[in-house]
C-alpha cells in the first residue's frame, strides 16, 4: 500500500512538473545560472562561482552535468521537478507505517500536489537540488529503522552536500542534527556520540575551503540575500502557512491560514502528543526561528524545504480534529492545494511575478511585428527577454546584454520595439530615464500589445507603495520617422541593477 501511494505522489508531482515547464519559459533568477553554464567548462564554472557569485558552486555543476546530458534547460528544469517529486513520494514511503490510515490519505493529498514544491523545484536554481537532499535526509533520520551510526553516516553525507548547494545548510544541518540526535537521545551510547563526531570532523575538513570562500568572498556579496529579522520571520511563516503558488492576501489562501493555523494550535495546546510529534514540531519552530534570526527568511523559496514538516504537523493537526471540523478543514484544504497547482501548471497568480509572466508570447509578437516591418531592435531590462531575445538572434539594447552598446543608430523607417515590465532590480527613474529614449517626437507609434494580466496589481501596488501596471508586459512597436542615435539601455544601469 505505501509503495502505491509513493507511486501516485511521484507521478502527479513529476506530471505536474513537466506540465508547467511546457507551459513556461525561464524566470528571471534562473538567467544568471544559465549564463554563467553555456560554453563554460566546469572548472570555469566553479571558479566564476566561487569568485563574483553569493552561493557555492555545486548546483552549477550539476546544471552543466545535467545540461549537458538532457540537452537543453527544459530538460534540466523538469529533471528537477522530477527529483523533488520522489524525494516527496519517498518522504511519505518512511513516514507510512508510524501514521494512521487517516493521517496517510491526508498527507498524501498534501504532498501530491505540493504545488510550491514543484514551483522552485522544477527550476535550475540551488533549491531544485537542495530541497530534495534535505528531504530524503529528513526521511532517513525521523523514520529510519537501521542504525545510528548509519543514520549518523546520512546525516554527515547529506550536511556536506547540503553545503556545497547552498549556505542556507547552516539551517537545515541544524535541523537534521536536532532530528537526528533527538529521535532517540536516551539510548545514545557514547561510542555512537564518539562516531558522529569524527564523521563531523572530517565533513569539516571537506567543508573547510568552501568555508573560507564563503567568509572572504561570498560573504560580502550577501547584501540582497539577507534582511531583518521581523521580516524574515513574516516571510518564512508566510510560506510554512500559505506557500509561494498564490497571492496570500486573498480570500482563499486568507480562509486557509485561518483554518490550518486553528488546527494546528488546538492540537499544539489541546492534544496530546507522541514523542515522534513534538520532535518535528520543535525541529520545525527551530527551522522558523533560524531562518529569521540570520535573516535569509527574506527570500521566500529559501525556506521552501521545511514544507514537508509542514504537512506532516498539518495532517496531525486536522486528523485531531472532532469528525466534522476535520472534513470541513478537509475540504478548505483540498481546494486550497487545488488552486495552488492550477496556478503552478498554467503560470498564474503565483508569488513569483517573473514566473507568471509569459515570455514566449513576448518572442511571439516580436517575431510577428518584426514581419511587418522588417527590422526590429528591442529594448528591456529584464533578463529573460534580454536572454530570449539574444536566443531568437535579434538586435537589443539591456542592462543584461553580454556585449555591451553604448549607442545603437537606428535608420528611418526601422522600427523598435519597447518592452516594459515590473523595474525589478533597477530604480524606477532609472526605467522611466530608458522609456524616455524611445518616446520622444522622433517616434511613430505603430502598435501595442499587453500580456499576462495581473489580477492583484491594485493590491500589490498598495502593498509595494508604487503604481504596478495591470499587465506583467507591455509591448510598444515605434518606427523611427528620421535616423535617430539612441543612447543604449546599457548606459544607465548595470546588470545588478544598479544606476549608473
Amino acid at each position: 500500500m505505501r509503495w502505491l501511494a509513493a507511486l501516485c505522489v511521484a507521478l502527479c508531482l513529476s506530471t505536474a512538473a513537466a506540465v508547467a515547464v511546457h507551459q513556461g519559459s525561464l524566470y528571471d533568477d534562473e538567467i544568471s545560472n544559465v549564463r554563467q553554464v553555456e560554453g563554460h567548462d566546469i572548472p570555469s564554472i566553479i571558479h566564476t562561482a566561487n569568485s563574483t557569485d553569493v552561493h557555492p558552486p555545486g548546483s552549477y555543476v550539476l546544471n552543466a552535468i545535467a545540461f549537458r546530458l538532457l540537452g537543453s534547460w527544459d530538460g534540466v528544469k523538469i529533471a528537477g521537478g522530477c527529483l523533488n517529486a520522489f524525494a516527496l513520494a519517498f518522504f511519505l514511503f518512511m513516514a507510512f507505517d508510524s501514521l494512521t490510515q487517516r493521517q496517510r490519505l491526508l498527507l498524501a493529498a498534501m504532498l501530491a500536489t505540493a504545488s510550491t514544491t514543484i514551483l522552485w523545484g522544477a527550476s535550475i536554481r540551488w533549491y531544485s537540488y537542495f530541497n530534495p537532499v534535505f528531504t530524503a535526509a529528513t526521511a532517513l533520520l525521523l523514520f529510519s529503522s537501521q542504525s545510528r551510526t548509519f543514520r549518523s553516516l546520512i546525516l554527515i553525507v547529506a550536511a556536506t552536500a547540503l553545503f556545497y548547494l547552498s549556505y542556507a545548510a547552516v539551517c537545515a544541518v541544524l535541523i537534521l542534527l536536532i532530528v537526528h540526535v533527538g529521535r532517540d537521545y536516551h539510548e545514545w551510547q557514547r561510542r555512537e556520540v564518539l562516531r558522529l563526531a569524527v564523521m563531523g570532523a572530517l565533513a569539516f575538513v571537506v567543508c573547510l575551503p568552501q568555508l573560507q570562500i564563503f567568509l572572504h568572498v561570498h560573504m560580502a556579496n550577501q547584501g540582497h540575500q539577507v534582511g531583518g529579522p521581523m521580516t524574515a520571520l513574516v516571510q518564512t511563516a508566510t510560506t510554512l502557512l500559505v506557500g509561494n503558488a498564490i497571492f496570500p492576501v486573498a480570500p482563499l489562501p486568507i480562509l486557509y491560514a485561518a483554518v490550518a493555523g486553528a488546527s494546528c494550535l488546538v492540537w499544539l495546546f489541546v492534544r496530546p502528543k507522541a514523542p515522534l510529534q513534538r520532535l518535528v514540531v520543535g525541529a520545525l519552530v527551530t527551522g522558523l526561528l533560524v531562518m529569521a534570526v540570520l535573516g535569509i527568511g527574506i527570500k521566500p523559496r529559501n525556506s521552501v524545504f521545511l514544507l514537508p514538516l509542514t504537512a506532516l504537523v498539518l495532517c496531525w493537526a486536522i486528523t485531531a480534529l472532532p469528525p466534522r471540523a476535520a472534513a470541513a478543514a478537509t475540504v478548505v484544504l483540498i481546494a486550497f492545494q487545488g488552486v495552488c497547482m492550477r496556478n503552478v501548471v498554467l503560470h498564474v497568480d503565483t508569488l513569483k511575478g517573473s514566473y507568471n509572466s509569459d515570455f514566449p508570447a513576448a518572442m511571439r509578437q516580436i517575431e510577428q511585428w518584426r514581419s511587418r516591418c522588417g527590422v526590429v531592435t528591442v529594448f528591456n531590462h529584464d533578463p529573460v527577454m534580454t536572454y530570449l531575445v539574444d536566443v531568437a538572434g535579434l538586435p537589443q539594447s539591456s542592462p543584461y546584454e553580454t556585449t555591451a552598446r553604448p549607442q545603437l543608430n537606428i535608420a528611418r523607417g526601422e522600427c523598435v520595439v519597447v518592452v516594459r515590465t515590473f523595474h525589478g532590480a533597477i530604480e524606477r527613474s532609472t526605467v522611466d530615464a530608458m522609456y524616455s529614449l524611445v518616446t520622444g517626437g522622433r517616434w511613430s507609434l505603430l502598435d501595442s500589445s499587453d500580456i499576462g494580466p495581473d489580477r492583484y496589481f491594485t493590491l500589490k501596488g498598495k502593498l509595494m507603495h508604487e503604481q504596478l501596471p495591470p499587465f506583467y508586459l507591455h509591448l510598444d512597436m515605434f518606427r523611427a520617422d528620421s535616423d535617430i542615435a539612441l543612447q543604449g539601455w546599457s548606459t544607465l544601469a548595470t546588470s545588478e541593477g544598479v544606476t549608473r
